[in-house]
């Protein structure tokens, strides 16, 4: 049996013992591979679980978990308790950013506002 044939052996059968029945090179290749499984961190123990059906179920109901716990978090966050102001500005989302680059936006803002309050004059007259 080549290393390739007992990888994916190893992988969905990994509850049963069959390094007992392989030969003795396999048999090596399958305690390394039983020995990476024992070592494997918590978060990808799903990729060697005895029913994939199982596994999907539990990943997704962990999500679902996480979701929950997340809009949980959200909902009780104290910043979005702030006590609402009446001015419009309270509404605006806070934009960070370096001075020159702040200064520039303003200007420019600035003359699309210039430029458009002198359109409307234009046509008025």
């Amino acid at each position: 049996m080549s290393p390739f044939s007992i990888r994916p052996i190893q992988q969905f059968c990994n509850g049963i013992q069959l390094n007992l029945v392989l030969p003795p090179g396999p048999r090596d290749y399958w305690n390394e591979l039983a020995n990476e499984h024992k070592a494997i961190p918590e978060h990808k123990q799903w990729m060697y679980d005895a029913d994939p059906f199982s596994a999907k179920k539990r990943l997704e109901a962990q999500a679902a978990a996480r979701k929950t716990r997340e809009s949980q978090a959200s909902t009780e966050d104290p910043a979005r308790h702030k006590p609402s102001t009446s001015t419009p500005q309270s509404n605006y989302t806070e934009v960070l950013m370096a001075t020159s680059l702040r200064e520039l936006v303003e200007d420019s803002i600035k003359q699309v506002r210039f430029f458009l309050h002198s359109c409307l004059i234009f046509e008025l007259d």
